[in-house]
């Protein structure tokens, strides 16, 4: 019987994926951000709203990880529908 176990190089070779959670509210947007290149998650803030501000927090998180890991990342995300309803 021979055994086989899935190698570093076969998970490299999965798509990446960058977790995005945010949490609502009227006056502020909670962003966290789990990337491949970091054992953290990373916290970001911006005002409550400002969708514009959202997508350059994630698109600047998006090309740094692309760029470290060289290869293309995709973006889950999740929220909480606060008092916004986004």
């Amino acid at each position: 019987m021979e055994i086989s176990s899935v190698t570093a190089a076969t998970v490299s070779a999965q798509n990446a994926t960058i977790y995005v959670a945010l949490e609502l509210s009227k006056s502020r947007w909670l962003v966290g951000m789990h990337t491949p290149v970091a054992d953290k998650v990373s916290q970001y803030s911006v005002p409550g709203g400002d969708s514009e501000a959202l997508l350059n927090r994630i698109g600047r998180v998006h090309d740094q990880t692309e760029r470290r890991l060289g290869r293309p990342t995709r973006i889950i995300c999740c929220y909480e529908a606060g008092y916004d309803g986004f």
